[in-house]
């Protein structure tokens, strides 16, 4: 988003686009600083777990050279900074051993200017960007409908972006001009050709083709770096008697701005006139209208090279009126620095329209693949409103909405949202680079193009309509001080990435246990609803966790997080109407939020309906999102309207909320839409609303929020206590889990270390799940003596411990308890394998294809504590002992179990994992980890434990019925759901239920299906049998 930002877990793909090859568009790299040849930061391998520090403490600046500044000092006072290196910085730091500097990578991102299409530009209204037809302004570019796009068209050619590119000082040899608001690696979208879009100006050339180099719309000849009599003030700056300059005023007279120009006379320059240049083409014959509706720019002084772009288009915009490159000409454009805090657009009205601002310097930030900055233009994302609306689309009135642009285009919104709902990323026929005229494609067997050929449409149509002047894109050098390890240069991102701050770690920092994060500017937002700037979305990543993960080396490459399973499956019978397709999720077990309250799949409905609701700027990532369909507390169907390949990644990558805090109704759960529990609070979505000073800011990720005073969590984290502290002030965070021992289930971070090392413990056979077999193996071990064959690995700690003291924090019970083996194998150890047997660490992807992964075993770290080492003894192969496989169909639905029982004299304890599928495509269903408390056998009266497992399905539920006996074989059984009324037991409630409907048959009106266990078609005596032998059961969720 412009200055806005999609976190790492927005960049995510579904890895059915792994198989696919990505083609950035054609572009010029001119320049590019090559790789330092000293103290390079080494290539950090990463690993799915932490934190490894005990906090991230963020230090906030007024920019990036106040930033950079700290890091150089003597002593430093960050670690590292939010913001790339400059040219002049990067031979300072690669040279001086106190540091380490990455090695370029593309950032996907890119900078442009932006136009307020709901305002009024010297008299003329803007129109929310709607003119008459491209061809009907070419053929009458002077009428008053086209003035809009006149203005637009005449900006964009007042700045050479390859000149300001090769020449500013802040990004010379790191940046590239683009003329697509897409980066130029970004997952496979050439650009559009652009040289047809000017209405006045039509090009030719070699560079007229598809995934033209960037710099060629819109632009006649090179600047000379004169302006005037003297130096232009900024790089790629056009004089007023070049051709682009005279381009520009013709554009502004079609427009009814001016009537003439001094060297031209009387009318707009013709094309031709143009070209021969040599003339002033300052405006003469102002309109009246200009002087009583000035305009205003708002240039980002925070960035450098945004501030320096937005003088540069000042200074010629000026010189049109003026004839002086001027940053200020009242009464004609008033130019205003500023931080991102005091940009006014960011804040949308949510009744009537933004008119507070014109023209403004903005970027994107982690936008990838295309289809995340491409939408953001698209009107379904404009705070909805009478006064918008037509043409804007926008559903609900917001104050943070991600299209603050009002870009209300009707054919771009056809066109973005067929990309968005393309069921494939690409086929033969697709435009390609280097194309004269694009051609374009369908998905195979189906009517609908391509998400790269509706891209492709996209573009053209924003570059058309110069909607916003896309200039440039960066490649990014980072430095950070010595000493620090597992810090990611992540794709796309460099050393601030999500990973970055759960890996990195150092045995001595400059402050214990503490990683020191530079921030160019503070905080805008905080409430995850209503997030804005990077710096808001960095934060918010690290509080509140998301459903799916990707590798920060290669971000075609997704997997689960929050969710332990997930699955792109058909429409299933009871989805809401319109539904298209599912995304079937499974909760990962044992996941907390910070105040001790499990995450639930209602928690998941909660805050997807809540970014629809408030339509910030995730909203568009669930753009395709009708309902969410609980199953149970850790299952859930995601029902969406199209088939989308971005459609799963894109709901993956929102952060979840916690309804208990967060939702109208806290007491109850999220279960229905509209409801006061699936709605959020109004009050927090108020502008003013501050969640730090409110104590709310409260999620599952990574870090909390702690008052640094009283310790309360979910608040008071900052050095003001507010969420927005000002420069010299600073955000601390602090390790969830910090305090307590890395195995505390409530009270810690479900992927930190000591989980992480006791997973890899339990996965003894290395195959990326805690499967069957090694449930097998431990069973054998049960009780065992010390020595015996197999049994070393389960007898062994998961990783030995010691205290790196100077490093931070050591935890006794971390330190005392480590996870794993003791010696003798006991309940302890097969619980700890059981609580997280059937869970795949990184699934669907094996761990081991993990691109740049550390290879097992992984010496990981919790502040001081050091998890080393492990078991490294060969897998055992035991019999199998109290761990049964059993696959059972019933109407339709395979289910296959696996089961790890510890059977004693007196009772039976355990776990078990489901997979139910359909029994013809195989399509997965659900799948369920269960745990299984102890049952004493003489709780039954007899010599079997019986209890059940709940598998949500369509169109009914099934229970599958166990029976443990004292001696002999586990047996297993299918029926439809006998818990009718979802209490956890088989009770006279549903005893009751299923008797009263006895004799009834399909048809009778006293029939219903939930009732006949056997899918009879009746419910008979055998019916009433399955219950009554399984009366006073448990029934496991």
């Amino acid at each position: 988003m412009k200055e806005m930002f999609f976190s790492k877990r927005a960049r995510i793909v579904i890895v059915m686009m792994l198989t696919l090859s990505f083609l950035g568009s054609t572009v010029t790299t001119p320049h590019l600083i090559p790789s330092a040849r000293a103290n390079v930061a080494p290539s950090s391998r990463w690993v799915p777990a932490g934190p490894m520090e005990d906090k991230l403490q963020l230090s906030i600046f007024t920019d990036q050279t106040a930033e950079f500044t700290c890091l150089q000092q003597t002593p430093p006072c960050v670690d590292l900074t939010d913001s790339p290196l400059t040219p002049a910085i990067v031979p300072l730091l690669t040279g001086n051993p106190n540091y380490l500097v990455t090695s370029p990578v593309a950032e996907h991102g890119y900078y442009e200017l932006e136009f307020n299409l709901a305002n009024n530009y010297w008299g003329v209204s803007m129109n929310f960007g709607n003119d008459p037809s491209h061809a009907t302004c070419v053929s009458n570019p002077a009428t008053s409908a086209c003035a809009g796009l006149n203005i637009r068209q005449g900006i964009a050619h007042l700045l050479d972006k390859n000149v300001f590119v090769s020449n500013d000082p802040t990004i010379a040899g790191r940046s590239i001009a683009i003329d697509n608001p897409v980066p130029s690696d970004n997952g496979g979208l050439p650009g559009a050709l652009p040289c047809g879009w000017d209405i006045l100006f039509p090009q030719s050339g070699s560079n007229c083709v598809v995934g033209a180099p960037g710099g060629t719309a819109y632009h006649l000849a090179a600047s000379t770096g004169t302006c005037g009599p003297s130096s232009c003030n900024f790089p790629g700056m056009q004089d007023l008697i070049s051709p682009d300059f005279c381009a520009a005023a013709a554009h502004f007279i079609d427009a009814g701005l001016a009537t003439g120009t001094v060297g031209y006379g009387a009318g707009a320059p013709s094309s031709s006139t143009c070209a021969l240049a040599g003339r002033s083409a300052q405006l003469t014959g102002i309109a009246p209208t200009v002087s009583i509706n000035p305009v205003g720019l708002f240039a980002r002084v925070d960035d450098p090279a945004r501030y320096n772009m937005g003088n540069a288009y000042a200074g010629e915009i000026c010189a049109l009126f003026t004839g002086a490159f001027l940053s200020n000409c009242s009464p004609y454009l008033t130019t205003t620095p500023g931080v991102s805090t005091s940009f006014p657009g960011y804040t949308t009205p949510t009744s009537g329209v933004s008119t507070n601002w014109w023209i403004y310097t903005a970027s994107f930030r982690d936008v990838y693949p295309f289809d995340r900055s491409l939408l953001t233009y698209n009107s379904r994302f404009v705070s909805g409103t009478p006064t918008d609306s037509p043409p804007c689309l926008g559903p609900v009135p917001s104050s943070s909405a991600s299209d603050y642009m009002y870009n209300c285009l009707p054919a771009f919104d056809t066109a973005s949202a067929q990309m968005e709902s393309a069921p494939c990323l690409s086929a033969p026929g697709d435009p390609v680079p280097g194309q004269m005229a694009p051609a374009f494609a369908n998905c195979p067997s189906t009517t609908q193009l391509t998400a790269v050929s509706a891209g492709y449409q996209s573009e053209d149509i924003l570059g058309m309509e110069a909607t916003t002047i896309p200039s440039f894109t960066t490649r990014d050098q980072y430095a950070y001080l010595s000493g620090w390890t597992g810090v990611n240069n992540g794709a796309g991102t460099g050393p601030p990435d999500y990973f970055s701050f759960l890996n990195a770690w150092n045995s001595a920092p400059a402050v214990s246990g503490t990683l020191r994060l530079g921030f160019a500017q503070t905080a805008r937002n905080l409430n995850p609803f209503l997030t804005t700037t990077p710096a808001d979305q960095l934060i918010v990543q690290e509080i509140f966790d998301t459903l799916l993960q990707t590798n920060p080396y290669s971000p075609t490459q997704s997997f689960g997080w929050l969710a332990s399973f997930h699955s792109a499956i058909g429409p299933q019978p009871r989805d809401p109407t319109g539904t298209k397709q599912d995304i079937l999720v499974n909760l990962r077990p044992n996941i907390y939020w910070h105040d001790g309250v499990p995450v639930t799949a209602n928690d998941v409905k909660f805050s997807i309906l809540g970014y629809l609701q408030t339509g910030g700027r995730n909203a568009q990532l669930l753009s395709g999102v009708i309902d969410v369909t609980i199953l149970d507390k850790s299952d859930l169907l995601v029902n969406l309207n199209n088939t989308g390949i971005f459609a799963p990644g894109n709901v993956g990558s929102v952060p979840i909320v916690p309804q208990h805090v967060w939702a109208s109704a806290t007491a109850t759960p999220c279960t229905t839409k509209g409801t006061a529990s699936c709605t959020v609070n109004p009050a927090f979505l108020a502008p003013s609303f501050d969640p730090v000073a409110n104590h709310v800011l409260i999620g599952s990720g990574p870090y909390e929020c702690r008052d640094l005073s009283t310790m309360v969590v979910g608040g008071g984290c900052s050095s003001t206590g507010t969420q927005s502290p000002p420069s010299g002030g600073s955000i601390t965070l602090q390790r969830f889990g910090f305090g307590f021992s890395g195995t505390d289930i409530a009270h810690s971070y479900v992927h930190d270390s000591a989980k992480y090392e006791l997973w890899q413990w339990a996965d003894q056979n290395a195959n990326g799940i805690v499967d069957r077999s090694d449930a097998n193996s431990i069973v054998a071990c049960f009780n065992q003596p010390i020595g015996t064959p197999g049994c070393a690995h389960w007898q062994a700690p998961a990783a030995s411990t010691s205290c790196v003291a100077s490093a931070g924090s050591c935890n006794s019970g971390s330190l005392s308890f480590p996870p794993g083996g003791n010696g003798v194998v006991t309940s302890t150890q097969v619980s700890e394998l059981s609580a997280v047997c059937g869970s795949p660490w990184t699934a669907p992807l094996p761990y081991g294809s993990l691109t740049n992964v550390q290879p097992f075993p992984v010496t990981l770290f919790e502040g001081g504590v050091q998890y080393a080492g492990g078991s490294s003894a060969p897998p055992a192969s035991p019999p199998i002992i109290g761990c049964t496989p059993n696959v059972l169909n019933f109407t339709g639905v395979t289910v296959a179990t696996n089961l790890g029982l510890t059977v004693t004299a007196t009772s039976v304890s355990g776990w078990a994992t489901m997979f139910a599928s359909d029994q013809g495509t195989s399509t997965i269903l659900s799948y369920r980890n269960y745990t299984i408390p102890t049952i004493t056998f003489s709780s039954f009266g007899s010599g079997a434990v019986r209890f059940l497992f709940h598998i949500p399905v369509r169109p009914y539920n099934l229970s599958e019925e166990v029976v443990v006996p004292q001696t002999g074989s586990v047996s297993l059984s299918l029926t439809r759901d006998l818990d009718i009324n979802i209490n956890g037991q088989i009770d006279i409630v549903d005893f009751t239920f299923a008797a009263f409907r006895f004799d009834s048959m399909i048809g009778d009106p006293l029939y219903d299906p939930r009732a006949d266990f056997g899918a009879f078609g009746s419910v008979n005596i055998i019916d009433i049998g399955i219950i009554s032998f399984y009366f006073d059961a448990l029934e496991f969720y």
